[in-house]
């Protein structure tokens, strides 16, 4: 059964082409190339900052640290992977330009992470 799967894909793929013109199937294929290319830039921020306060005990000296880690500062939505046809993660085009149900094309997994903020204290001894 495992063998077979990948003829009747291959089979669905060729019904598919060829029930448009050759000129057709050039212009799709022309397309998609062009519009993976302009896949936006992505712009991330990250901060990392620490402040360090010393702590005398006698003759010993203890160090408190408070630190702040943040990643995707603004928590811009870059766009990890694109529709081939429209170029951008947040809508695509369907088969030969046909609509997408808007349910199906939405792809949380294609964008970076949001923004995540981690706090901490840190002593040294």
């Amino acid at each position: 059964m495992r063998n077979i799967l990948p003829v009747i894909s291959g089979l669905i793929s060729f019904l598919v082409l060829n029930s448009c013109t050759e000129k057709q199937n050039r212009e799709i294929v022309q397309i998609a190339e062009a519009n993976s290319g302009r896949k936006l830039s992505i712009i991330k921020f990250d901060l990392n900052a620490r402040k360090t306060f010393p702590i005398h005990f006698g003759n010993s000296t203890m160090f408190f640290s408070i630190y702040t880690k943040i990643y995707n500062l603004f928590d811009r939505m870059n766009e990890n992977f694109v529709w081939d046809a429209t170029g951008r993660a947040t809508y695509g085009l369907g088969l030969y330009g046909a609509a997408f149900d808007p349910e199906w094309q939405r792809r949380p997994h294609w964008f970076y992470k949001p923004r995540e903020i981690f706090l901490g204290v840190e002593l040294l001894f």
